[in-house]
Order: structure tokens, then C-alpha cells, then sequence
């Protein structure tokens, strides 16, 4: 319990996010100060909810920025113009309510798109119920909601110009320094776990950043794509690390030390000519791997661009095949949604059967705590936005008490949308502060009159809310991602093996199914890593244990991504039976000591011609074991 605590308190400097902070202030302010010069604070509050697209962009290119806005705003908009025509009908309102959760919920989890999720279209959705009852407005206030987001789009291209910088670029900088903190703190134990606690993390989200960055035009793809293997040796790298760890072999050489700061001043200054490293380097077997990856990161810095041959598209599938391909009961991410649309239905039924004023307010409290997606996250999310809320509301009252001008209640909310970038990422209990405030005032300025009454309604939603998102939690996560997750390998090493005989055997390869083969493995993948990182924020597991598995997962997208690149090879390779016998035994010798814990024996692997990487990554995975 005092982890718990502690969590509710914990900020995260480095999750501060201040220009964000600053952008989403000016942002909200041009609209509430604008409408309050015309003398019209509900059309100007319209107009800022278009803003809130700013909250979906997460760093990218000022294209890729422009599309997150434009995408965002129109759902904005949506959601009001249907929020408007049903405000009237409970029933139907109740089922878009639930439409706009479950949904958006899907889409950017199946995307791994990060960030509030459905969180501003339950928002936009719900305040039309609060607005007086016009339906034939319904387009107007859409209208004005799309307005918003053009503001957003001016201010965003603005500040990309002002303040350039080569995103994707300071993605793999940031992994670097990542590495280079873990390989200095390797020597000593206590520096080291704690080192590492949010480094799985950091390179997921790298991950997930990258792939969101993407360029559109090929022009830009060898840089880019030379940037995507330098993160994928970071994650190398960060496994070997995690490996020499995990089998107590310390202490790290210095000159090792010495090499990783080499190579961070090499991937931080961008150097155009390749420097030279002048010391001999002699080390045991046991660091030879690490050794060599760091020699990779050189090579490839310096590659010129035509020799960067790996396409991103290789691990991807589109968007669209990736939405309709994940509904099925083998996907994770189908199965977490199904969990999350229960608790949601259940939520909005309650809250329409008692007649609750606000039911939107139950949503949006059931659903800030399940995109937390592990049982901890969630458990804290609940935690801190009942404390939050609570805090809340005495700010908002204390406010109210005044009884400013308008003016000063615009600049209020506007100042308040600000913290709440801030510090979201940071402390969410601290953000639910400005984020009650802000809300409360809102809400009033929307129904034409601010109250106390508001405050009531709030607390008792957000009361109602969390009780149901707890008791969801805890009855639907019964089945813990830990106990799920040696299954998943298995899974996974299986659909590898039955890609590899596919690709490798003298049966000619189905050109005609290559994408329904990629989207398995990276089904399968993407079901390994999210239960990966869920098992690891569970309440009642071993973290070291979920921790052995991280290299035998690295191994295994290693492998995947050989896989995907021989699928995109025009040239057939083939090898004879015997040697395709050996492989496969050696994949399902691994699938059945993941999926029992069964031990076996050691296969010889002949090495793969053109193709090393499988052949070595197996080879590793046949030594792997789970202590």
C-alpha cells in the first residue's frame, strides 16, 4: 500500500510537459476572450473545444501533426452536432455515449495510438446534454467546434516553424541516453533496478512514436528508416544489458562504459564524418554480443542512404487491416475492448436507470481509469481522480464564492487547460485539480449559469464512477497478463516457425496471401507486448520474473522482422529437409518450454545463408530459461 500512496504524490519531472502546457493555453484563450467581447462565452467555449484536438498530438512531423488535428477536430465536431440532435432522448443518447467510448477506445488501442483515448469526444459529446436543448443548432455548434481546430492548425504550424527540430531524430537521442544511464548504474544493483524500472517503457514508447512519425513521401524514408534500426539496436543493446543482469555477470568493463558514451556523442552531434576509435578493446566471450551491437550503431550511422534497405513497411500493416484484422478473440487488444465495453455498459445503464443529471460524468470517470490498462494503473487512476476531484471542487467553489466577471472566468478556464497539459503525464491527480476546475466552469458557462449545484452532481458522479471502474477491474482481471504470457510466446514462436517453413521450405510461397502472413506476426507480436508490459503492471506478480522474459521477447521480433523482410524478397531461398527438420524442431522445443517449462535439448543450427540473424537469434532462444 505504500507504493500506492506513493504513486497518488509521485511527479514526474521529466513528464512535464510546459510548452504543451503553453500551446493548449493560448489555444483555449483566443476563443473564451473572443467570446467574451462579442457577449457570447457559449460560443467562444464552442469554439475551444475545437482546440482540444491540440491534446492528440504527441511530437511528429508538422504534417503528421496537421493530420492528428484535422482527424481529431472532425470527431469533435461529430460528436457535439450528435450530442445536440439527442440530448433530448436519454436512451439514444446513452447508446452513442457508449459508441463514443468503446470506439475511439478500440481504434487507438488496435493503432497504439497514445493519449486520452476517448476521453475529449466524451467530453465534447456529453457537454452538448448540457447546453440548453436546440437541436436545429446541431450544425452550427459543429461548425464552430471545426473552427476551433483550424485555430489549433495555425498555431501548431506557427510554433513548428518557430521551433524546428528533427523529431524523430531526438527519439533514438533520448534511447541512447537511456542506454548510457543503465550501462553506468550496471555496477551497482540497487542503481541498476531502478534504472531500468521505466526503460521497457521508454523503448516502447519510442517504438510507438516512431511508427507514428513516419514520412509520408519516400524522400524522406532513408533517414528515416536509419533512425527506425537505430532504435531497434537500442533495443538490442538495452536486452544484451538486461541478459548479462539477469545472469549476475558483473562487473561491467569500463572500456565498454567508455564505448556507449563514444557512441552517444556520435548519435547526439550527428557527425557527417566518421570519427575514429583508437583503443584496442579485449573483453570475455560474455560481453562479446554487447560489443558487437555497439559496433552496429557506428555502422549504421555512417551507412550512406542507399544502403539502408529496411522498410518500415515491412513491420506494419496498414491502418485499416490492422482495425478490421484485430476482431478476433486471438487479439489482446479484442479482448481488453470487450472488457472495457462491459464495464462501460454497465456504468452508463446504472447511471441511466437512477436517473443520474450528468451520466456522461460516470463515463468519463469509468472511463480515465480503464485506459490505465493494468490492474495498478488502474487502481491509482481511480485513486488519484477521486482525490483530484476532491481538490477540485474546493478550488472551483472557492472561485465561485467571488463571484468574478466572465472575464476573469474565461482566462480561469483558459489557464486551467494549460496546467492540465502540464502535468498529465506527470501527476494525474494533481492535473485533475485544473481539470475539475476547468470542467466545473465550463459546464456552467454551457448551461448559461455557474453554480454550486455543479460541484454536487460532480463528486457524486465521480464517486459512482470510480466504484464501478474498480469493481470491473477487479472481477474482469482475475485472469492475470502473467499467467497469459508464456501462452502468448508460445503462440508467437509457433506462428514463426509454421512463417519460416512457409518461406524457407520447396513449397512454393502463396505471393498471393503475404500480408495475411505479416498481420499474424504482427498480431502475435503486438499480443506478446502488451501482455508483456500489463503483466508487468500487475498487483500480485513477480516483476523479476516478467523481467526474464523481456530478452527471449526481443529475440523473438528480431526474429519477426527477418521473417517479414524475407516475405518482401523477390529472391526464393530453400533450404533441404534435414536442415528444415532441425529448425523446426528447435522452434517448437522453445514454444513447449515457454507453454509447459519442459526442458530439452540443444539443436545444432547450420547457419542460414543471407539470413543470420534468424539463425543466431534461435540459436540464443534454445539457451534461454526462465529462472
Amino acid at each position: 500500500m505504500y507504493h500506492y500512496y506513493k504513486s497518488l504524490i509521485y511527479v514526474d519531472i521529466d513528464k512535464i510537459n510546459v510548452s504543451k502546457g503553453i500551446i493548449q493555453f493560448i489555444l483555449m484563450l483566443i476563443p473564451m476572450i473572443y467570446g467574451y467581447f462579442i457577449g457570447n462565452l457559449s460560443l467562444g467555449l464552442l469554439i475551444s473545444l475545437g482546440t482540444l484536438s491540440n491534446i492528440y498530438v504527441f511530437g511528429g512531423t508538422l504534417q503528421s501533426k496537421i493530420k492528428t488535428v484535422t482527424i481529431a477536430t472532425l470527431t469533435l465536431a461529430f460528436a457535439m452536432a450528435l450530442g445536440t440532435l439527442t440530448a433530448g432522448n436519454m436512451v439514444l443518447f446513452g447508446f452513442l455515449l457508449f459508441g463514443f467510448t468503446v470506439i475511439p477506445y478500440y481504434v487507438c488501442n488496435a493503432l497504439e495510438i497514445k493519449g486520452p483515448s476517448s476521453t475529449f469526444f466524451l467530453v465534447a459529446y456529453g457537454l452538448s446534454s448540457i447546453m440548453p436543448h436546440a437541436p436545429e443548432l446541431f450544425l452550427n455548434r459543429a461548425v464552430l467546434v471545426i473552427i476551433g481546430g483550424l485555430i489549433t492548425i495555425v498555431v501548431i504550424s506557427i510554433h513548428s516553424k518557430l521551433f524546428d527540430r528533427n523529431y524523430e531524430r531526438e527519439i533514438v537521442i533520448s534511447d541512447y541516453h537511456m542506454l548510457q544511464k543503465l550501462l553506468k548504474a550496471f555496477n551497482d544493483n540497487a542503481a541498476f533496478n531502478e534504472a531500468h524500472t521505466t526503460a521497457v517503457r521508454s523503448l516502447m514508447a519510442s517504438n510507438d512514436a516512431l511508427y507514428a512519425a513516419r514520412p509520408a513521401f519516400s524522400k524522406d524514408g532513408g533517414e528515416y528508416e536509419r533512425t527506425l534500426l537505430l532504435h531497434h539496436l537500442a533495443e538490442g543493446i538495452y536486452s544484451e544489458i538486461l541478459d548479462l543482469h539477469l545472469k549476475n555477470i558483473r562487473p561491467m568493463p569500463g572500456i565498454l562504459i567508455e564505448m556507449m558514451n563514444y557512441i552517444v556523442d556520435m548519435v547526439t552531434d550527428d557527425k557527417t564524418t566518421k570519427p575514429s576509435w583508437n583503443k584496442a578493446v579485449k573483453l570475455s566471450e560474455e560481453f562479446r554480443n554487447l560489443e558487437n551491437n555497439l559496433y552496429k550503431v557506428e555502422e549504421i550511422l555512417f551507412a550512406p542512404v542507399e544502403q539502408i534497405n529496411y522498410k518500415s513497411e515491412n513491420s506494419r500493416p496498414h491502418f485499416m487491416r490492422r482495425l478490421l484484422s484485430n476482431i478476433t478473440p486471438e487479439s489482446s487488444v479484442f479482448m481488453m475492448t470487450i472488457k472495457y465495453a462491459v464495464i462501460m455498459g454497465i456504468a452508463i445503464f446504472i447511471a441511466l436507470l437512477f436517473h443520474i443529471d450528468r451520466p456522461y460524468w460516470v463515463a468519463l470517470t469509468v472511463h480515465s481509469v480503464l485506459i490505465g490498462n493494468t490492474t495498478v494503473t488502474s487502481l491509482q487512476r481511480a485513486g488519484a481522480r477521486f482525490i483530484g476531484t476532491l481538490l477540485g471542487i474546493i478550488v472551483a467553489a472557492i472561485i465561485i464564492s467571488i463571484n468574478p466577471d466572465l472575464l476573469i472566468v474565461a482566462i480561469i478556464i483558459a489557464i486551467a487547460g494549460g496546467i492540465n497539459e502540464v502535468f498529465v503525464g506527470s501527476n494525474y491527480a494533481l492535473a485533475m485539480i485544473s481539470i475539475t476546475t476547468q470542467v466545473l466552469l465550463m459546464s456552467g458557462i454551457a448551461a448559461g449559469h455557474i453554480s454550486y449545484s455543479f460541484a454536487y452532481l460532480r463528486i457524486i458522479d465521480v464517486v459512482i464512477g470510480v466504484i464501478i471502474a474498480v469493481l470491473g477491474v477487479l472481477i474482469l482481471g482475475r485472469t492475470t497478463a502473467s499467467e497469459k504470457l508464456p501462452k502468448f510466446i508460445a503462440d508467437l514462436i509457433r506462428v514463426e516457425a509454421a512463417t519460416f517453413h512457409y518461406l524457407f521450405s520447396q513449397n512454393h510461397y502463396a505471393i498471393r496471401n503475404r500480408y495475411q502472413d505479416m498481420f499474424k506476426l504482427y498480431l502475435n507480436v503486438a499480443n506478446v507486448r502488451m501482455t508483456y508490459t500489463n503483466a508487468y503492471g500487475e498487483i500480485s506478480n513477480n516483476k523479476q520474473q516478467v523481467l526474464h522474459y523481456y530478452p527471449a521477447i526481443h529475440l523473438l521480433e528480431q526474429i519477426n522482422f527477418s521473417l517479414q523482410r524475407v516475405i518482401k524478397d523477390d529472391a526464393q531461398f530453400v533450404i533441404d529437409n534435414e536442415m528444415m527438420g532441425q529448425y523446426l524442431l528447435a522452434f517448437e522445443n522453445c514454444a513447449k518450454y515457454f507453454e509447459r517449462g519442459s526442458n530439452h535439448s540443444l539443436i545444432d543450427l547450420k547457419p542460414l545463408e543471407r539470413y543470420h540473424q534468424i539463425h543466431y537469434a534461435l540459436i540464443d532462444l534454445q539457451d534461454f530459461k526462465v529462472k
